[in-house]
């Protein structure tokens, strides 16, 4: 719907290149905004045929009769994504100087008009992903309510899901806001941004593997660091909308344990952190060792209990040391964690300690 703001706006844009007056016309006849202040919600049964026919409407002699309490001049319709969205007249004997402003008068109007509602049905989008982000992270239910929202996004929520979280100090010189550049970066992506709390804004990416995000957040990082001094903070991967309460916890713990700027960290390098909670730690312990099959398990525990003595495991399992070397090669590659390394060898065994509990 057009406001009385921009219909105001479009007649002292469109009236300051004209010795006329202009009339902005709501789809329903009444006028909005005029040149001539009397005529100011009046109804203009001109602009209700043009609304109706969709059709340009000249009004001389030769028709005024038909149209009561209107003028000499011509109707345009301002369409907006192929709707009308108002009507604009120009008072005044129509001849061929006025045929050939009144095209020029059209494409003025439909610019401000195009511009404004781009604008207006951003902002009501990003006001929309805020309310949607924190239905998600709530814990509760998704109800239908959630879902018509998201649907209303027209973004498709496709698995698996992500949510990000930064922190931004702005840097002399740079005179646009974080979300517009979050917003440029992102454009055609499937995601959904906002600023959330004080300083802390977030993105949620949808239907991305971790190969592609991890590539779309190192650019962005690269992109905005030059503007921004900024900290991001990936949470965990989850594969439907219930477990977004555990990306940004994830999400969360990582910026709080984020200590240089303009870098990316990511949950895994803070994962052990979040261990010492039981709930976290069973279903980290599920989900890390869940690819291992029993000889491994008892392979890695051993290696554990063996002060991760490559040797003195062999020994106690009675194979060669290239068959251990297989085996925890393996599960490296299924775990994504190395048993030889320290802080993946401290998440691996506290998964073992919660798996046996």
């Amino acid at each position: 719907m057009l406001t009385i703001r921009l219909a105001n706006e479009i007649v002292e844009q469109t009236m300051l290149r004209l010795k006329r007056n202009v009339n902005v016309m709501s789809i329903d006849g009444i006028i909005l905004a005029s040149g001539d202040k009397e005529r100011v919600e009046k109804f203009h049964e001109g602009a209700k045929f043009v609304a109706e026919s969709k059709k340009t409407l000249i009004i001389s002699d030769d028709n005024i009769h038909d149209f009561p309490q209107t003028k000499h001049g011509i109707n345009l319709p301002i369409f907006f994504q192929e709707e009308i969205v108002c009507i604009i007249g120009i008072t005044g004997v129509v001849d061929e100087e006025l045929l050939n402003i009144s095209s020029l008068v059209q494409l003025t109007a439909e610019v401000l008009v195009h511009q404004a509602l781009i604008e207006s049905k951003s902002e009501w989008q990003r006001k929309m992903s805020v309310h949607i982000f924190e239905e998600l992270i709530s814990g509760t239910s998704i109800n239908r309510f959630v879902k018509e929202r998201i649907n209303k996004l027209a973004i498709p929520f496709i698995a698996p899901y992500c949510i990000i979280l930064l922190k931004a100090e702005q840097k002399t010189g740079s005179h646009r806001t974080l979300i517009q550049y979050i917003d440029d970066f992102f454009y055609n992506k499937p995601v959904i941004f906002g600023h959330f709390q004080l300083d802390e804004y977030f993105i949620l990416i949808t239907e991305l593997n971790q190969t592609t995000l991890t590539k779309i957040v190192e650019a962005f990082n690269t992109y905005i660091k030059s503007k921004f001094s900024i900290k991001i903070a990936v949470g965990e991967h989850v594969e439907n909308l219930e477990r977004l309460p555990h990306s940004y916890k994830t999400a969360q713990l990582a910026l709080k344990h984020h200590h240089t700027v303009s870098k990316v960290i990511y949950h895994q390098e803070v994962e052990v952190f979040t261990l010492f909670n039981p709930e976290v730690a069973h279903h980290y312990s599920i989900k890390t060792l869940n690819q291992l099959d029993d000889k491994l398990i008892a392979t890695l525990q051993c290696f554990f209990n063996n002060n991760k003595s490559a040797s003195a495991t062999a020994d106690e399992l009675q194979i060669h040391r290239h068959t251990l070397a297989y085996r925890l090669s393996q599960i490296r590659e299924q775990t994504f964690l190395n048993p030889a390394e320290f802080h993946d060898a401290l998440k691996l065994q506290i998964a073992l300690w919660h798996r046996e509990g």
